[in-house]
Parts: C-alpha cells; sequence; structure tokens
C-alpha cells in the first residue's frame, strides 16, 4: 500500500518528487493488481451506477470477469506492494474504495485458507458491496459536517439498497449479498441494519467490514485527512475485541502489519525507508527498502533490509515529521 499521498504534507515527498533515485527506488517495486485491471472495474462500477440510476436492472457480468481477474491477479503477486494510494488517485471514492476493499478482503481469505471459489465470491461482494450508496442523496454522502439523526438513518439503509440490488441478479450467489446486507453490522450488536450478534454475522461480511474500516480510516476524507497505516492498525485493534470475529481479525492484522507494505518508517541508523513485505510471524520485523540514509542522502541501489533477520536494525516509527 503505497500512502505518498498521505505524506504530500511532508518533506520527505517534495524531496522524493524531486529526486530521481528515490522515485526509482519506488517504482521498482511490483504492484498486486495491474492498472488496466484497477480502471477496467472502476469503469465497470461507474455504469453499473449509472444503470440504477436510470432504474435499469444491472448487468454484473463484466465485473464478474473482473472480480475474477482481480483473485488471479493477487493470488499471482501476494508478495508484491499493494498500491492502494495509486488506485485512490482516480476521483470518485465511491468506487476507488470497492477495488481497495476487494484486494484486502481476498488477502485475508487466501490467509484464511478459503477455497479459490469462496475466495472469488467474497471478491465479488467486495467490489458491489457499497453499491447501495448510490441510492442515497448525494449531499448527505458529500456532507462535511456531523450528519443529523435523520440523514444518518438514510445512511443506514445502503447495505439493504445494496442487497436489494444485488439480488435481482439470479446468477450471483449467497456470499456477496451477504456481505452486501451484512458488512455494517458488528459483534456485539452495534452494527446495522439489523444489529445482528456474534455468528449471526456470516465470516464473509466480517472480512469485508475489516477491509472497508481499514481503508476509510486511511483514506482522505472532506472532514478529515486519513489517518497514517500504524494508526488506522492501532484503531482497529483497539475495538476489534467488541466488534469483530478475532480469528478474522487476527488474519486481517497479520496482512496488514503494524507497518504495512507502502509505510514509510524510519530504522535505528537514521535512515529512513518504504516497507515492501510483512513477515507475519515478527509483524514488528518487515522487509524495509531504504531510501535515504543518516545524511538524508538517497541511496543509489537497491537495499532491501530483511529486520527478522537483521537483527542489528530496527524501526523506531512511522515517518510523520518533517525530514530536514
Amino acid at each position: 500500500m503505497i500512502y505518498l499521498d498521505a505524506f504530500k504534507r511532508k518533506k520527505f515527498v517534495e524531496r522524493a518528487c524531486h529526486d530521481k533515485k528515490v522515485k526509482e527506488m519506488i517504482d521498482l517495486i511490483p504492484t498486486v493488481i495491474s492498472k488496466d485491471t484497477q480502471k477496467a472495474v472502476i469503469n465497470i462500477l461507474e455504469c453499473i451506477s449509472r444503470d440504477i440510476k436510470v432504474g435499469r436492472v444491472i448487468d454484473n457480468h463484466e465485473v464478474k470477469i473482473y472480480s475474477r481477474r482481480m483473485v488471479e491477479e493477487i493470488t499471482s503477486n501476494q508478495n508484491a506492494m499493494m498500491y492502494l494510494e495509486k488506485i485512490r488517485k482516480y476521483d470518485n471514492y465511491t468506487f476507488t474504495h470497492s477495488v481497495n476493499v476487494c484486494l484486502l478482503s481476498v488477502l485475508t481469505g487466501m490467509d484464511l485458507n478459503l477455497p479459490r471459489q469462496e475466495i472469488e465470491e467474497l471478491a465479488l461482494g467486495a467490489i458491489l458491496h457499497d453499491l447501495g450508496k448510490i441510492l442515497i442523496n448525494e449531499s448527505i454522502l458529500k456532507k462535511t459536517e456531523r450528519l443529523t439523526k435523520v440523514e444518518f438513518e438514510e445512511v443506514k439503509h445502503h447495505p439493504y439498497n445494496s442487497y436489494c440490488i444485488i439480488s435481482k441478479d439470479s446468477a450471483i450467489g449467497e456470499i456477496p449479498k451477504l456481505i452486501a446486507y451484512q458488512h455494517h453490522e458488528r459483534y456485539n450488536s452495534s452494527g446495522y441494519p439489523r444489529k445482528l450478534y456474534g455468528n449471526q454475522i456470516s465470516g464473509y461480511a466480517v472480512i469485508t467490514a475489516l477491509a472497508d474500516v481499514y481503508d476509510a480510516l486511511t483514506t482522505d476524507r472532506i472532514y478529515r485527512r486519513g489517518y497514517l497505516p500504524y494508526e488506522a492498525t492501532k484503531i482497529i485493534l483497539s475495538f476489534s475485541a467488541e466488534k469483530f470475529c478475532p480469528k478474522i481479525t487476527r488474519a486481517f492484522i497479520q496482512n496488514i502489519s503494524i507497518y504495512p507494505p507502502g509505510s514509510l518508517v524510519k530504522i535505528n541508523t537514521g535512515d529512513i525507508g518504504i516497507v515492501i513485505k510483512v513477515n507475519k510471524k515478527l509483524i514488528l520485523r518487515p522487509v524495509v527498502r531504504l531510501l535515504l540514509d543518516s545524511s538524508n542522502d538517497s541511496y543509489k541501489t537497491v537495499n532491501d533490509i530483511d529486520l527478522s533477520k537483521e537483527l542489528d536494525y530496527f524501526i523506531v516509527g512511522a515517518v510523520d515529521m518533517e525530514i530536514s
């Protein structure tokens, strides 16, 4: 997950944008999902939204094809970088959010060893989970102030709206429908729309819910700037025991980690690097690609350090300060 947009207010990114070597180091990192697939899914969702607005029955044939393609690409490129921030460069938050949620959900499903067919259904449900927001008044979705009680009640209808839209296609199975209907339910019954409790909530919906919350937290919104990845992870951990299935939460956190791929971190040597791979058994010791040395000079060649093996090196914190 490259979160460089979240650092535009930092001098580091100003440096990275003008330093050819730093940019090359980042651009060398392979992507999980191809740019063509990202664009295709977003374009399909835009077409589906237009159909919904004019009352047409949606044709999900193409989105099914591309949801399978996403699963294929993610399966083949598990160790590549998850470029959530690059996906977010598209304008429409609802559609880019759906692609990101799909990516995170599929990775979690794979970690839970779900069968391939179920992962494909999970991917489809994650892509389509927020379709019901299309029927919510746009002024409410873009409101910068706190929603009124009436406005929030309207927002709470969107999972049911999504369920109804998806259910019109008889070729779509139960898993995407459950995801659409239940992705805002919580284990302590504090969710909506039906206040389901514990195991009443589908595991597929819990996977999608975690991905949904994480991507929402790390995305800049009209009313707040996005949290840094490690901050979002800590927030999820703080309430996960009450709101999400512990087993699924563990699988999600193992994939995301405290310092997710794409996090900018400072090493004890003073070097600045970008996390390129998580060590699931040692989440505080990922693989880091060094970008700037302790003198703030860029590295001239690729220099990756596996902190699980190089025990003299360790992360002292995320880069959330200006670098002089």
